[in-house]
């Protein structure tokens, strides 16, 4: 008698009649789960880019064209996470980003207005806010919240 309520729940089980939650409830939870890992995608690439070109900057210090794009650069990121609104589940790793990308805009200011030394100063604070937001992407991938 057990092996036929067994076989009964299997083949109920794989016509997915007993699963869990409405489909409405699956398909927000996917959005959800999509609208976080682009979030961590584009903290990843302007990472990326902002660590770059901050090497770029601490090769040629002088080079005029290349600390007027950073601070342009800077100003865009800063002014576009500004509008911004954090996916649920990646408020954390937001305020890391946001931490990132000012101090990049505040390297930008500085080399664009010729104070090496904070630049330098902004510079380190700049990659390490930036890593520490990896290291977030990085945990919220571990914990699953990105697929």
């Amino acid at each position: 008698m057990a092996g036929r309520w067994t076989l009964c729940v299997c083949v109920a089980l794989a016509a997915g009649v007993c699963r869990g939650g409405t489909p409405d409830e699956a398909k927000d939870a996917k959005k959800k789960a999509e609208r976080v890992a682009s979030y961590v995608t584009l903290v990843e690439t302007i990472t990326r880019v902002g660590i770059q070109v901050g090497a770029m900057l601490e090769k040629h210090p002088f080079d005029r064209a290349l600390g007027i794009y950073t601070r342009d650069l800077g100003r865009l990121h800063a002014k576009a996470l500004g509008n911004l609104t954090p996916p649920e589940g990646a408020e954390s790793l937001h305020e890391k980003f946001k931490d990132a990308v000012l101090a990049f805009a505040r390297m930008g200011e500085a080399f664009c207005a010729g104070d090496y030394p904070t630049a330098r100063k902004q510079r380190e604070d700049c990659v390490r806010d930036f890593n520490r937001a990896l290291l977030e992407a990085i945990r919220l991938k571990k914990e699953g919240v990105v697929p």
